[in-house]
């Protein structure tokens, strides 16, 4: 299984920065950078014609259908468009969420419904096909940061700006179960692709792991050192992203075979490891010039 919701996760931390040491740091990332990618990243879309049906507020989130026919946005005056990626123009209405700007957008897996939650603590829920509300708009305890349905589209979670992560049956409107309580506003959330774990992202720059079955915590929280905006899983369950506030996203090896203590700071440790790698290199290229210089003075 891709991801075990019983196991401590390592405190095996990789931080992409700019420059080449970035690919040093985060050999194994393909999988998760396709997933923020998205599938239809390579597509030109027409800046003009996005431009002309856009409202004038900024773009707060946005999500593909899986197919990859639509993409969805959320702005900052609480609407939603879809967008129909081979022309570039809107699809069907635009969908009001609620009266404050939209925190989350996300398809679940049949591209059947499209939530999208607002700061106000609605989220409405539609049909993309026709634009029309699947069923009545849901009433979270406070603003929706974030929006994800789980791998097989029985349950919605929303991540909320009182602390809380609110779990829905999108097909009744009805809660799951009780709020799991995070502490800090949760600024975003991600379903493990088995579906057993949530990975949250807190504003007091920690990621917390949930256990679905039990509602509980899995492990430790992972601490980074500011805000974390946003969380995704590669693909595979194996990796675990977070992006923060100061512009670095965080891996963490979610099925590392070895135990990390949980102040090992990696970029330093690899940073080191680089250093003294590229010092070796020095030695060896001084020896050899001196090796040649004496060979050369013997001939």
């Amino acid at each position: 299984m891709a991801d075990r919701p019983h196991r401590r996760v390592p405190r095996r931390r990789r931080v992409l920065i700019a420059g080449n040491i970035c690919g040093l740091l985060a050999l194994p990332i393909s999988g998760i950078l396709a997933a923020l990618a998205g599938p239809a990243a390579g597509l030109a879309l027409d800046p003009a014609a996005l431009v002309a049906a856009a409202s004038s507020s900024g773009v707060t989130g946005v999500a593909y259908i899986p197919d990859d026919t639509l993409l969805a946005s959320g702005y900052s005056d609480g609407v939603l468009r879809l967008w129909e990626l081979a022309t570039a123009q809107v699809h069907g209405p635009v969908l009001r969420v609620g009266s404050g700007p939209v925190g989350g957008v996300a398809f679940n897996p049949t591209g059947t419904m499209v939530a999208a939650g607002d700061s106000d603590g609605t989220i409405g829920l539609w049909d993309p096909a026709t634009g029309q509300q699947a069923r009545p708009s849901l009433h979270a305890g406070s603003g929706v940061h974030g929006v994800a349905f789980s791998p097989d589209g029985k349950l919605l979670a929303s991540a909320q700006a009182n602390g809380a992560i609110e779990l829905w049956y999108p097909a009744t409107g009805q809660q799951a179960r009780s709020p799991l309580q995070a502490g800090s506003a949760v600024n975003g959330v991600a379903f493990s692709p088995s579906g057993e774990l949530l990975a949250s992202a807190q504003a007091d720059g920690t990621v917390r792991l949930w256990n679905l079955t039990t509602g509980q915590p899995s492990g430790s929280p992972l601490r980074v050192d500011s805000a974390v905006n946003g969380v995704a899983f590669s693909p595979d369950g194996h990796q675990l992203a977070g992006a923060d506030a100061n512009g670095a996203v965080t891996l963490w090896n979610t099925e590392a075979s070895w135990p990390a203590s949980p102040g090992t700071n990696w970029t330093v440790l690899i940073a080191s490891v680089v250093a003294i790698a590229v010092a070796a290199a020095a030695v060896a290229l001084t020896t050899r010039e001196i090796l040649r210089a004496r060979s050369s003075g013997r001939k």
